[in-house]
């Protein structure tokens, strides 16, 4: 009669692997208002994105430019739209890594480079693969996915001009740059506000005059 042998699992051998808990509370950070795009979706949809930029700044923000690597590990060429499936992968402070893949679709407008396209097609993808991390996930959550696979929103609307923003929307974007410690931020942030149309020339004033002051607090600390 031949004995099995059975190799057992000591509960001391097991690891539990816990995130640091400044790096947990970085990622589930809500998304200032100020880096929230609007865009018109397919069949009227009113969809909320930020661009590649802000999420760029917030992995470095969350595990520094040497914490984390994107790559394309495939692409799909058809005659009207491009897609390529990405991945990013970030390491944390006690060793342990992670990668996430999602595919990145664009749209190929006429005479628009092939480069061209699959560039925004990368930007897509990192972007879908940094909300799996939980970074602007508050922005990406707006769009469910159903049982069926199929993708639906929150909110049905169509527009063709992006809404004026409120009084109320003003005051927390200013409560929120009175936080902000990096001064990077607060400079996209100025020129976001700069460039944007869903401000009026008020606003735009109050908001900047913020940044002004919270960039020489910033230096004199």
């Amino acid at each position: 009669m031949t004995n099995t042998k059975k190799e057992l699992v000591k509960k001391d051998d097991i690891k539990i692997i816990s995130l640091p808990e400044k790096i947990v509370r970085e990622i589930a950070e809500p998304t200032p208002k100020i880096f929230i795009k609007k865009r018109q979706g397919k069949a009227g949809m009113t969809l909320s994105y930020v661009s590649g930029g802000y999420m760029i700044k917030r992995l470095n923000e969350v595990f520094t430019p040497l914490g984390w690597s994107f790559r394309i590990v495939e692409k799909i060429v058809e005659p009207t739209e491009v897609a390529v499936l990405g991945e990013l992968t970030v390491k944390f402070p006690n060793g342990f890594e992670i990668t996430k893949s999602q595919f990145g679709t664009k749209e190929r407008l006429a005479k628009m480079p092939l480069g061209d396209a699959l560039k925004s097609a990368g930007t897509d993808s990192l972007k879908k693969c940094a909300s799996l991390l939980g970074i602007a996930l508050d922005v990406y959550s707006s769009i469910l996915e159903d049982e069926d696979g199929t993708l639906t929103s929150r909110k049905v609307t169509i527009n063709t001009k992006p809404p004026k923003k409120t009084e109320k929307d003003i005051t927390d974007n200013i409560e929120w740059i009175k936080t902000v410690k990096h001064t990077q931020t607060l400079l996209i942030a100025k020129d976001r506000i700069e460039k944007s149309d869903e401000y009026s020339n008020e606003q735009k004033s109050q908001m900047i005059k913020t940044i002004e002051a919270r960039l020489k607090q910033i230096s004199n600390e």
